[in-house]
């Protein structure tokens, strides 16, 4: 911490605070009276360092039409992307395997998105990755070759969105998980591709991505004021 003008706190001086924090750095605009923080945070100059990470459904590749419609999504929310390639293999818990690997380089908070086993795979990650989000796309849940049935979810936010028409991943698998582990819910009228609704899925994800980042935004925050 270091004080970007004069450092000396007295009664009636405003100084700006630079303070790092574990992967958010951000700049302040802080009151002091007497040694004491007056009012909060005014404002946050530079954005979360956040990655999204995607992955794909059993037989499709990185950069389906979702996928690349959700990463400009991402990005131009100043995120970082990343789509992970396993279309060469069908086992679901070795794609857990290596998003786990990929995820412990990530530096900063990620987001998890995930379509069809994609979906499987994003969920069962984020028991070891923790992220701040887990955006669900016809979660293939309740579906037979998965080493867990329905795993359970570990992040601050959880939304799912699945299809009327999904003649893949039965609707009662996704609302008895939606249900279990209390996430928000989307019932859409589409197939298990969800294509019918790209444009509505854009704004629904831009809303989830964005309620992430202030949700961690905020929390920096909270952990910065414990410390005064």
């Amino acid at each position: 911490m270091r004080f970007r003008d004069n450092p000396i706190v007295a009664q009636g001086v405003d100084i700006v605070i630079e303070i790092d924090i574990n992967n958010s750095p951000g700049e302040w605009d802080c009151t002091f009276n007497r040694g004491i923080v007056c009012n909060h945070f005014c404002r946050e100059k530079r954005m979360q360092n956040f990655t999204v990470c995607f992955a794909h459904g059993r037989e499709s590749g990185p950069w389906g039409i979702k996928i690349r419609a959700l990463a400009k999504v991402a990005e131009t929310l100043g995120c970082r992307v990343v789509s992970r390639d396993d279309s060469d293999t069908l086992d679901p818990d070795l794609r857990v395997t290596r998003l786990i690997e990929e995820a412990r380089a990530i530096d900063g908070p990620v987001v998890l998105v995930g379509s069809s086993m994609g979906g499987y795979v994003v969920t069962a990650a984020s028991q070891v990755i923790q992220p701040v989000g887990l955006f669900l796309m016809a979660p293939a849940m309740g579906m037979p070759g998965y080493k867990e049935s329905m795993p359970v979810p570990h992040a601050r936010k959880l939304s799912v969105v699945h299809g009327w028409d999904d003649d893949i991943v039965p609707l009662e698998m996704v609302l008895e998980f939606a249900r279990t582990h209390r996430a928000m819910l989307h019932v859409v009228p589409a197939g298990h591709a969800l294509v019918e609704q790209l444009d509505w899925l854009t704004m629904a994800f831009a809303d989830f991505l964005q309620n992430c980042m202030d949700f961690d935004s905020a929390t920096a925050r909270e952990r910065l004021l414990a410390t005064f």
